[in-house]
């Protein structure tokens, strides 16, 4: 009786496994048509509510490692993401600077559908900060790109950064790299900063190289954590993380990051 049993289960399970062939192919082929999303959909003021959370910590037990488990779509967002699981934890005072920073640019991507207008026809001056935490000055010969979330950053206005800059002291001396010398280049690098210039306002369109180009450079450069608000805002808008100003080379700004620019 036994004996019989078993064949009768065995073949029971065998016809079961004929009728469900077609139904399972089919399903395995789609799965591999059709994988499932490995990014998850977030918007700027969900990643400014985790890392502000994070900060004051008022958020949930498992909220940040829901935040930086998961790699997002929008790709802005997704390098803020990024950076910020590379941050040691416990926090140290290293750590709480810059997820501070990435808080900023988080808040200044909440704001980019009101995105403030191109100061056209003014030479005005944004900041960045490079993988060293040195500081950059792009002068824009009224034309030049900015990025987006520099325009929008919550801590002021663009039109106010060189004068801002000009209003702290002269801390290094300073090496201009052109063949004429321009105060107003040599003022900034005497302050710190990195100056860069879009020199392609000087030039037909076909010798532009869309890049701002090293003009001056300090000899004992600041870093971000020396500045206060606003100007370590602005700093912290726009990271350069693979780069170093130090060596010298010229930014191509508009493949980095989003831009806008004077026409």
């Amino acid at each position: 009786m036994t004996h019989r049993h078993t064949d009768w289960h065995a073949v029971a399970k065998g016809c079961l496994a004929l009728v469900l062939l077609p139904i399972a192919i089919p399903v395995a082929l789609l799965a591999r048509l059709l994988p499932l999303k490995k990014t998850r959909d977030r918007e700027p003021n969900e990643v400014v509510g985790y890392i502000s959370d994070f900060l004051k910590d008022t958020g949930g037990e498992w909220d940040w490692d829901d935040f930086t488990s998961v790699p997002i779509t929008n790709p802005a967002l997704e390098a803020i993401r990024a950076e910020a699981v590379m941050v040691d934890l416990p926090l140290d005072s290293a750590g709480q600077i810059k997820l501070e920073s990435l808080l900023l640019r988080a808040k200044s991507l909440q704001i980019s559908n009101r995105s403030r207008p191109y100061p056209l026809g003014l030479d005005c001056v944004w900041l960045a900060s490079d993988s060293n935490g040195h500081v950059g000055a792009f002068v824009t010969a009224g034309v030049g790109p900015i990025p987006t979330s520099e325009l929008n950053c919550e801590y002021g206005s663009v039109e106010d950064i060189e004068k801002l800059v000009n209003a702290l002291p002269r801390i290094s001396p300073a090496r201009l790299l052109l063949p004429i010398g321009v105060p107003s280049f040599y003022a900034l690098a005497e302050r710190g900063f990195f100056v860069f210039d879009w020199q392609d306002v000087h030039r037909a369109n076909r010798d532009c190289t869309r890049k701002y180009e090293p003009v001056a450079v300090p000899i004992n450069p600041i870093i971000t954590v020396n500045l206060r608000n606003p100007l370590v805002g602005f700093a912290t808008c726009v990271t350069l993380d693979r780069l170093a100003f130090a060596d010298g080379q010229a930014v191509e700004i508009s493949l980095l990051t989003e831009c806008a620019e004077g026409e």
